[in-house]
């Protein structure tokens, strides 16, 4: 079976943890993939 749901977050959490750890927070968080297509459409 596959099912969404949707996740609460709070922005200010998650930015300090990418601040602080960078890519390595992303390799856990996203396929290789889904990085791949944020960094497309993401501003410089």
């Amino acid at each position: 079976m596959l099912t969404t749901g949707v996740d609460i977050i709070e922005i200010h959490r998650i930015k300090q943890v990418l601040d602080r750890y960078g890519e390595r927070f992303l390799n856990r968080l996203f396929t290789p993939n889904e990085i791949d297509y944020c960094n497309g459409r993401a501003p410089n």
